[in-house]
């Protein structure tokens, strides 16, 4: 497939800043929610009692996103984070 060169191209999405994409992007910004809101969206998705279940997909996901930030993107790295309660 083949992307014609444009003035602006927004990637949005889970790990579309992944340090092999520094290349292509010109600007990376990390959109960050409180804890407590974060969790409150979830639980009104998918209900609270899936996510404390330890095969949840949250707890999956959250354990992921820890290891992403740990040992692959810093938050440090990005160029800009915007708070949602901002």
């Amino acid at each position: 497939m083949t992307i014609e060169p444009r003035e602006v191209l927004i990637v949005e999405g889970v790990y579309s800043a992944r340090p092999e994409f520094d290349d292509f992007a010109d600007l990376k910004v990390l959109v960050t929610i409180e804890d407590a809101e974060r969790t409150h969206r979830l639980d009104h998705r998918a209900g609270a009692a899936n996510r404390h279940h330890p095969d949840a997909w949250d707890a999956r996901w959250d354990a992921a996103e820890c290891v992403y930030f740990e040992t692959i993107r810093s938050p440090r790295d990005f160029d800009l984070i915007v708070a949602e309660d901002e």
